[in-house]
């Protein structure tokens, strides 16, 4: 292994998104889908809204609730289930600005993200943190010269 970015600070936020549906197939295999997975999505759908359009929720989102409201539409009765979905996403994953930090002296394994923790907060709150781990035998072997 010559080279791997490891996370510093494992840090997520949580999104959440409201998909309303009106078609009742699609709620069908909707609930479905969240009983299978135990309330979590088991792998991404695109999903039919009711005022037109699609939106996407990926595997893994939990549904968070669920409510339903019936709507006219031309002088029709029309039920409308909203699901709602929340979901935890890693910062590094998602974050316009990455930072990599890079050790050069390294005695132990802690030597490559302990001294940028605190500074990686500080200065950087709003970027994804990676730390560079490379050529870790060479660089232990010169840490003891």
């Amino acid at each position: 292994e010559d080279f791997a970015f490891e996370e510093l600070n494992k840090t997520a936020k949580e999104v959440s998104v409201l998909v309303e549906l009106s078609d009742k197939s699609v709620v069908k295999r909707l609930r479905k889908a969240l009983e299978f997975g135990r309330g979590r999505l088991p792998e991404d759908v695109v999903l039919p809204c009711a005022g037109g359009g699609e939106v996407a929720v990926l595997k893994g989102a939990s549904c968070t609730g669920t409510e339903s409201v019936t709507l006219r539409l031309d002088d029709k009765p029309c039920e409308i289930i909203c699901f709602r979905f929340t979901r935890e996403i890693e910062q590094s994953k998602c974050a316009v600005h990455l930072v990599i930090f890079v050790s050069g002296w390294v005695k132990q394994q802690e030597d490559y993200s302990e001294p940028w923790r605190a500074s990686a907060s500080a200065l950087f709150p709003g970027s994804g943190h990676l730390v560079l781990k490379w050529e870790t035998e060479q660089l232990g072997r010169l840490s003891h010269v």
